[in-house]
């Protein structure tokens, strides 16, 4: 026979499906630009924790750490960045958790210190010392950062240089109710009502609220006053500078009782 058609045919050409695996062309993968932007702005989120107004860049930075890391496991290999993606949504879930935490000690640390400085204010109003009253509203030291108090206040107290309206300080009608209860009042804190933060001045002004319990007639009784209060930061000695900005005009009409 001349030709076997059982034979398979040999030909210099054959057809063959293209294929990702018989492409001889070497695979190309592009740097995702979304991760980049993400990490610039994860990096720049950091100055959250300085400067508050910086939030829409840390929210920035998250979006663009989720849009990234989306687009490159879409992309099935031909979009790199995927460790700089999730180093930008590291930094920046650090940040936006790491604020808050901060802001929660921070607000305990200035309580803590606004209850110890309120505890001299509500003695001299106890004791009825006028002079202790009008020194407290100049911005004075906190009791942590004094080592020697007794002698601190003593100097302070002994300022020929008080305001010569002191006494007029016992003219007000709720510190006079305290003066005249005298020790027989028990005063407790309450909690505190307001705090704001001045990010320009480095200064926090608060309100506390104290209830006062005292019995009359075999009866118990309370009301709520409160107290105002500054606190800078002296950036050159690093302690905290309190005085009380104001003192209650009048009791709250607060039920309830303190802790």
């Amino acid at each position: 026979m001349l030709f076997d058609d059982s034979a398979p045919e040999k030909t210099d050409f054959q057809m063959q499906t293209w294929s990702e695996e018989n492409d001889s062309a070497e695979h190309f993968s592009a740097v995702s630009l979304s991760a980049i932007f993400a990490l610039l702005f994860a990096i720049a989120s950091l100055f959250y924790l300085i400067n508050r107004s910086l939030l829409p860049v840390s929210v920035a930075a998250l979006g663009l750490s989720l849009f990234a890391l989306r687009r490159i496991r879409r992309a099935e290999g031909r979009l790199t960045g995927g460790s700089m993606a999730r180093i930008a949504l590291f930094l920046t879930i650090v940040v936006l958790v790491a604020v808050p935490v901060r802001s929660a000690i921070y607000r305990r640390q200035l309580i803590k210190q606004g209850k110890e400085f309120f505890s001299l204010v509500i003695e001299a109003a106890q004791k009825g010392d006028s002079a202790a009253l009008s020194q407290l509203r100049r911005f004075q030291t906190s009791r942590e950062e004094i080592s020697d108090e007794a002698a601190y206040w003593r100097e302070l107290l002994n300022d020929p240089m008080a305001a010569p309206g002191t006494v007029q300080l016992l003219g007000n009608r709720v510190l006079l109710a305290i003066y005249l209860l005298g020790e027989n009042a028990k005063i407790t804190y309450c909690r505190t009502a307001n705090i704001n933060r001045d990010e320009k001045h480095d200064g926090d002004s608060v309100c506390m609220i104290y209830a006062v319990t005292y019995s009359e007639h075999g009866e118990k009784k309370t009301f709520f006053v409160p107290f105002y209060g500054s606190r800078l930061r002296d950036k050159k000695n690093g302690v905290a500078l309190w005085k009380c900005s104001g003192y209650p005009k009048q009791p709250l009409p607060l039920k309830g009782t303190s802790e």
